[in-house]
């Protein structure tokens, strides 16, 4: 993976784009998401954000499922994310709740199955994955690794994880799976991105296959990426922003489509409060982010951004690569 041809007084970040359709947020409650036949994520949140990325000239990573390159409409939405110069990343097949429990053949599917679509719209191979959920488990690492994935980016260090489960579930109504945020323990993880032990993915270790950790707000470790910023208001990025920026560490910010939308008016739907906000509140709110962002960093797809960085000393001799065939036999 070459480094960007541009160079930069600022340091290299990344923005990661999670294009949950609806029937996500319907699953998530434990509601039947193959009744939804809606598309709004991709044609609607998706083209916003398409846009305000290109008004702060930002190149992004988006994260999608393969059920949703089964339909003609989104397909060609992901095929418009290419076009204008991003990168397409693995989000699993069918975003299974409680993916850290998955084993064998279960697994497999989803990421390999997901995989040989998007490549077909991607045309190159694909280079990360993420877990639904921040779901990570060292099962997963590890056939990430042997099929030869660039990066994973599924970890979210912070060990505020059951607080927020907790939290979510008062909204919810109890629909919230014991696995999602990921464990406590993940609080310990680096901020940064890292060759993860394959056995405990908080650690470094000697992995050839990257650990992009969604960035938390360095020794507070509260999240403060797009879903929170819009639940809790522009002080939460702006906290965590300045303290990355102090830190003097790169970030990794996620964004949802789904926070672009009109509100939903499915009382269903009704603890996703991003989904409940007009999108004149969160327009303001997102050219802020963007361009806070875009000022203060380098911002590049997330391929690019560790491509950038040097491998472990035990692979600076060898190219990363990520070779499709070993997918089909993982």
């Amino acid at each position: 993976m070459a480094s960007p041809s541009n160079v930069s007084p600022h340091p290299m970040g990344t923005i990661q784009v999670d294009v949950d359709e609806l029937w996500v947020y319907y699953e998530s409650l434990g509601l039947p998401g193959e009744q939804v036949a809606s598309s709004i994520v991709y044609t609607i949140g998706v083209p916003r954000l398409l846009d305000l990325l290109e008004q702060y000239e930002i190149r992004a990573t988006f994260f999608v499922c393969g059920r949703d390159l089964e339909h003609p409409l989104r397909r060609d939405v992901a095929q418009e994310i290419v076009r204008r110069g991003h990168e397409l990343a693995n989000h699993s097949y069918s975003h299974p709740m409680g993916f850290a429990r998955l084993r064998g053949r279960a697994l497999k599917a989803e990421v390999v199955e997901s995989d040989a679509r998007i490549a077909r719209i991607y045309g190159r191979p694909v280079y990360g994955f993420r877990a639904p959920g921040y779901s990570l488990s060292p099962t997963l690492l590890k056939l990430l690794e042997r099929a030869g994935y660039l990066y994973d980016s599924s970890l979210l260090p912070t060990p505020w994880a059951p607080l927020m489960r907790w939290g979510q579930r008062l909204l919810s109504g109890g629909h919230v799976d014991k696995s999602h945020y990921g464990a406590a323990a993940y609080g310990r993880a680096p901020l940064t991105p890292y060759h993860p032990d394959l056995s405990d993915p908080t650690q470094r270790g000697d992995a050839r296959i990257w650990e992009v950790p969604v960035t938390t707000m360095p020794w507070l470790r509260i999240p403060f990426h797009g879903t929170f910023a819009i639940t809790f208001g522009w002080w939460l990025f702006n906290l965590g922003f300045r303290l990355a920026i102090r830190r003097g560490i790169g970030i990794n910010y996620l964004i949802h489509p789904a926070e672009l939308l009109d509100p939903v008016r499915d009382p269903r739907l009704a603890s996703f409060r991003f989904l409940q906000i007009p999108w004149q509140r969160k327009h303001a709110l997102y050219e802020a982010i963007l361009r806070h962002l875009s000022e203060a960093y380098q911002l590049v797809t997330t391929a690019e951004y560790v491509g950038a960085r040097p491998p472990a000393s035990k692979f600076m001799a060898e190219e990363q690569k990520t070779p499709t065939a070993a997918r089909e036999v993982v």
